[in-house]
């Protein structure tokens, strides 16, 4: 099967205007932002591991880093691990 790169690259930029930060709900009902990066040499938008925010627009850092998180909620036995 052959892949038209320029198709690739259009598909990329489109999803890039309509990327957003993510939201990211933990299991003890916490909630926080993780901010969207894209990577414009190899075509693919990934998350910031392990910084949280507070806010939508990811301006207000969290206290508490992702791994942080797990381990609290692995610690209150929510989740298996």
């Amino acid at each position: 099967m052959n892949y038209n790169i320029n198709n690739n690259v259009a598909i990329f930029y489109h999803t890039l205007e309509n990327a957003k930060n993510c939201k990211v709900m933990f299991a003890d009902g916490s909630v926080y932002w993780q901010k969207t990066i894209p990577n414009t040499v190899h075509w693919y938008i990934i998350g910031e591991r392990k910084k949280l925010y507070l806010d939508e627009k990811c301006e207000q850092l969290a206290d508490v880093t992702r791994a942080d998180k797990i381990k609290e909620c692995k610690r209150l036995g929510l989740i298996k691990g």
